[in-house]
């Protein structure tokens, strides 16, 4: 599985120590949620062969570029919230991607973040960014990206080319439609 990590903009060649302390130890709590594999561990599925085309098995095996979302809605660090925030809404869109001069991604935003700022006429992007952002290349498979967004909770991952330069953005949302609500033909 290929995981990047940008930092500031910059793809990081050995992630794991930033992966390790930003996203793989979440802070834990006494009420914590179980999670999604926690959920299903005991139940038995059945699988069955068919000859259809379009089945679970091959949904799986299709690589990020050919469902992501492109072109993305991007923002640089010194755009208004108020001005991405309605971009956002008019594009009926649920996540920014903040770039930098070289189109590295150097934050993913929600715009639920975006609306509950207070004063968004006078805020930046920037004030938003966290310092890593997970990212895929174009090559990675299906249930790669599904085991991401299950181990790192992840609401969106950038979609990032050779260069590491961003050419889409794969949701949450997105990925459940394609793993469980297309219909098998």
């Amino acid at each position: 599985m290929t995981i990047l990590v940008f930092e500031q903009g910059l793809y990081q060649a050995e992630p794991t120590a930033i992966i390790s302390r930003e996203l793989l130890h979440p802070p834990s709590t006494a009420t914590e949620k179980p999670t999604f594999q926690g959920m299903f561990k005991n139940m038995n599925v059945i699988k069955k062969p068919s000859p259809q085309k379009d089945t679970l098995h091959n949904r799986r095996q299709l690589a990020a570029r050919e469902i992501m979302i492109s072109p993305v809605i991007t923002a640089v660090s010194h755009d208004l919230v108020l001005q991405v925030t309605q971009s956002l809404l008019a594009a009926n869109v649920s996540h920014v991607v903040a770039i930098d001069a070289e189109q590295h991604p150097i934050g993913i935003i929600n715009i639920s973040t975006l609306l509950a700022t207070q004063f968004p006429d006078t805020r930046f992007i920037r004030q938003f960014c966290g310092s890593s952002v997970l990212a895929v290349q174009e090559h990675t498979l299906v249930r790669d990206i599904a085991a991401i967004f299950i181990n790192y909770k992840a609401t969106a991952i950038c979609v990032v080319n050779q260069q590491h330069q961003l050419s889409g953005i794969i949701c949450r949302v997105d990925l459940m439609n394609l793993l469980v609500g297309a219909p098998n033909k």
